[in-house]
């Protein structure tokens, strides 16, 4: 992998946590006025019409988007979008119970899951040291969750189960992209989850209270279609294990926004569960230099 690459896709999964931690601050106070499938909803909606935007702006019109969707991986591109799709409304649900730096601390086991996903599924390799990273981000993990704490509640199993899905979800996309172009796993990721999300919005759409929300909920559109380019884009730069460490930026950034917004502090052992993980981060980014020439 060449360096230029891999810094390339550094500063676009840094960008992406920075966006996705923002997105989440903002949802914090949306799923408390509006429907969960309604606001995932309206974000694809957007994103449709960004897709096809992107899609057709090379003038081909329908026949660039008919071939947008001819995927020698159909089948695991409809299963990325619908892990995708089910992750947000997942996640969603689980910041109705607790705050947005405490979700993310629970959703920081997501690069672990994810390396360890690369390594069975993609066969990316792992040493002795990126083992013992591993471990050591497990248990800081252990000390974030904190099992029979004050924590460890049905909202912070939600965000463990998001977590779940978004690590498959960081794989898969990987191994997708891998083989389709940047547009195919674009217009699947649209299409399917507007298809997933529109039944729900529908069902239980509520009126938007007032400006405020409405003015969230239209960031919330452009930061969320923001944040899927970003991560398959840095995707198609570095590997899903090389990247995983700088994913724990967005602890950081949820636990600042969480406490410039909504006033939430993370006690001693949240924090020392994050530095843990932080550290066994940065002991796996020590063991992908070599990707970088």
């Amino acid at each position: 992998m060449k360096t230029e690459n891999f810094k390339k896709g550094v500063a676009l999964c840094l960008l992406s946590t920075l966006v996705i931690a923002g997105q989440d601050t903002m949802s914090k106070t949306l799923v408390q006025h509006l429907s969960l499938g309604q606001i995932v909803m309206v974000r694809h909606i957007f994103f449709v019409a960004f897709a096809l935007w992107w899609i057709m702006r090379d003038g081909n019109g329908i026949d660039g988007l008919r071939r947008a969707f001819v995927s020698v991986n159909r089948n695991m591109q409809i299963l990325r979008s619908v892990l995708m799709t089910t992750e947000i409304l997942v996640f969603f649900a689980g910041l109705q119970y607790i705050g947005v730096a405490q979700a993310h601390a629970v959703f920081s086991l997501f690069p672990i899951l994810a390396t360890l996903m690369a390594a069975l599924l993609l066969r990316e390799k792992l040493n002795a040291k990126s083992m013992a990273a591993l471990a050591l981000g497990f248990v800081g993990a252990l000390l974030v969750i904190r099992p029979g704490g004050d924590v460890f509640e049905p909202g912070a199993l939600i965000i463990l189960a998001a977590a779940f899905l978004f690590a498959l979800y960081n794989v898969i996309t990987r191994f997708s992209t891998h083989r389709d172009g940047f547009k195919t796993s674009m217009a699947y990721m649209a299409f399917i989850g507007l298809i997933i999300s529109t039944p729900w919005g529908l069902y239980d759409w509520r009126p938007i209270p007032n400006e405020l929300i409405l003015t969230l909920l239209i960031t919330l559109c452009f930061s969320g279609t923001a944040a899927h380019l970003l991560i398959v884009k840095s995707l198609e730069y570095a590997s899903a294990s090389a990247l995983q460490p700088y994913n724990y930026a967005i602890v950081g950034w949820a636990a600042l926004f969480g406490w410039l917004f909504y006033g939430e502090l993370l006690d001693s052992l949240h924090t020392l569960g994050i530095v843990i993980i932080v550290t066994g981060g940065l002991i796996m980014t020590a063991t992908t230099k070599s990707l970088r020439k």
